[in-house]
């Protein structure tokens, strides 16, 4: 489950909570796991790819638990008449992916709060008490660890102030403050609703050069630092400092030096503990 070095005692989301349920219904035994997965595994050493495909195909579902309990909402939309979520249940789980009752009708309930918290967002309040709070405190950015430009009202300034989801609201995140970020507008705008690395797609996962290729820094371009750096919660994986304490922000850092750069042999780290 996402969690934030800077909210120990966060309480999950709805959409979380539907992505554990998941997680737990679907959790294979390694002796149940396909004969390919468990061989490419083995071959690197690692269960992370096994991992990173089970979350990203987790991941896959619970956007389509999402989007056609969105679609029964507006299929049986009469007045007065909620029939939605029962038809969800029997028609959708129970007949349609042949879900068991008593599964079927925790799931239902699972999505349709998911599905509820997404159609709330912040505040005007909430954001501007939040805004204001930190301004004071001159907080810096918790993805990229930029100042933020607290007096700008542009929108389009990549350096405003803006409020980030840490589960994602279209994913059924809620909108309190503990599910929130102070972020640059930019970065907001860039992470879009990736939950985690198991979110990127795969083309984002490696870079072909080695560092010291004057390329690299094309390579290993925006998505593939973000999907390490979700990897890493936004924080340095030695020293554990969050991004958001870190003016210089975070830098890549491999893990092995016979590998190229990719999202198993990547790591975050903070320039004073980069060698």
């Amino acid at each position: 489950m996402p969690s934030h070095r800077l909210r120990p005692n966060r309480i999950p989301t709805p959409g979380e909570a539907l992505y554990k349920w998941l997680l737990e219904r679907y959790n294979p035994k390694r002796s149940q796991t396909p004969t390919w997965v468990t061989k490419i595994s083995d071959e690197f050493n690692a269960l992370e790819l096994e991992q990173l495909i089970y979350q990203s195909t987790i991941l896959m579902m619970l956007r389509r638990l999402l989007a056609n309990a969105h679609w029964y909402e507006h299929k049986y939309d009469q007045p007065d008449i909620p029939i939605h979520e029962e038809k969800f249940e029997n028609e959708y789980l129970r007949y349609h992916l042949s879900f068991e009752s008593r599964d079927a009708r925790q799931l239902a309930a699972l999505t349709y709060k998911a599905l509820d918290a997404s159609k709330a967002n912040y505040t005007n309040h909430t954001f501007k008490t939040i805004k204001e709070r930190s301004a004071r405190q001159s907080l810096r950015c918790e993805l990229c660890g930029g100042e933020i430009d607290y007096a700008t009202a542009d929108s389009k300034d990549p350096k405003r102030f803006s409020l980030d989801h840490i589960w994602p609201r279209s994913l059924g995140g809620t909108s309190d403050e503990d599910n929130l970020r102070v972020t640059c507008g930019g970065c907001n705008e860039f992470r879009q609703n990736y939950t985690s690395a198991a979110d990127m797609h795969y083309e984002h996962w490696h870079v072909k050069v080695p560092e010291a290729s004057e390329s690299f820094l094309k390579e290993a371009d925006r998505k593939f630092r973000l999907a390490v750096n979700l990897r890493s919660n936004f924080a340095c994986q030695r020293c554990d400092r969050p991004v958001s304490a870190l003016p210089d922000g975070l830098r890549l850092e491999a893990r092995s030096r016979e590998e190229n750069h990719n999202i198993f042999n990547s790591i975050s780290v903070c320039i004073d503990c980069k060698p």
